[in-house]
C-alpha cells in the first residue's frame, strides 16, 4: 500500500518525502543536498 507524505523542517530547511511506510534498508548521499533512502 502506498502512503506518500511530506514533512518540512523549517528550522533546518529540510524537506522529507516518504513514498512508502517500509523499513529503510540502505541510505545513499548523492551530493551535499540530496540524501536517498531505499526500502526493502
Amino acid at each position: 500500500m502506498t502512503s506518500m507524505h511530506t514533512t518540512y523542517f523549517d528550522e533546518d530547511d529540510i524537506l522529507v518525502i516518504r513514498l512508502f511506510d517500509k523499513s529503510i534498508t540502505r541510505e545513499v548521499l548523492k551530493n551535499l543536498n540530496t540524501h536517498i533512502s531505499y526500502a526493502e
